[in-house]
C-alpha cells in the first residue's frame, strides 16, 4: 500500500476517481475503507514521474487486460502527458517510448530490501504461510474489486 500526497491536477482527479475499498478480514470488526487509483491513473503518474517502472506497469497492465486504451489516452491528452508515452493497443503494440532521465543512488533502498528478504527467508515455513493467509485475507476486498472491474471492461469492450 503507498500514500499518495496531492501535488498536482492529475494527483487530484485519481484521487477523485478512486474506487473505495474495504479492507481487512471478515474476522476484524474494524475493517478500513481506502481508496484505490484505477490504472489508468496509476500509469498516467508513473509515466509523468517518468521512472523505467512506468513502461514495465504498461505491459503489466496491458497483459492483465486492466486497461481501457481510450479513457487512458483521454487522461493523457488532458493532463499533458501525450508526449511522455506514445501507448498503442491497436495491433497488439503495448509499449512506451520515453527518455531515460537519470536516477539518484538507491543502493541503501537495494541493501534495506535485501535484508528484508534474509530476514523473511528464516522464518519458518508454517509462519510464511501463516503470513500468506493473512495478507489473502487483508487483500480480498481488493481482488473483489479488481475482478469485478476486469468484468466491466470485458464487457464494454465486447459492445
Amino acid at each position: 500500500m503507498q500514500s499518495l500526497p496531492v501535488a498536482n491536477p492529475l494527483d487530484a482527479e485519481a484521487l477523485a476517481d478512486a474506487i473505495e475499498v474495504e479492507v481487512g478480514s471478515e474476522r476484524e470488526p474494524d475493517r478500513a475503507v481506502i481508496k484505490v487509483l484505477t490504472a489508468e491513473h496509476l500509469l498516467a503518474i508513473a509515466l509523468k514521474v517518468g521512472r523505467p517502472k512506468g513502461r514495465e506497469l504498461i505491459l503489466r497492465f496491458a497483459e492483465a487486460r486492466m486497461l481501457d486504451w481510450n479513457r487512458l489516452r483521454e487522461l493523457l491528452d488532458r493532463h499533458g502527458l501525450t508526449k511522455m508515452g506514445e501507448i498503442s493497443s491497436a495491433d497488439g503494440n503495448r509499449g512506451a517510448q520515453m527518455s531515460s532521465p537519470k536516477y539518484p543512488d538507491i543502493s541503501d533502498i537495494i541493501a534495506r530490501k535485501e535484508d528484508g528478504r534474509r530476514e523473511l527467508a528464516a522464518l519458518s515455513f508454517s509462519r510464511k504461510l501463516a503470513i500468506l493467509e493473512e495478507m489473502r485475507e487483508r487483500l480480498a476486498p481488493l481482488r473483489k474489486a479488481f475482478e469485478k472491474r476486469r468484468a466491466k471492461l470485458a464487457t464494454t469492450s465486447e459492445s
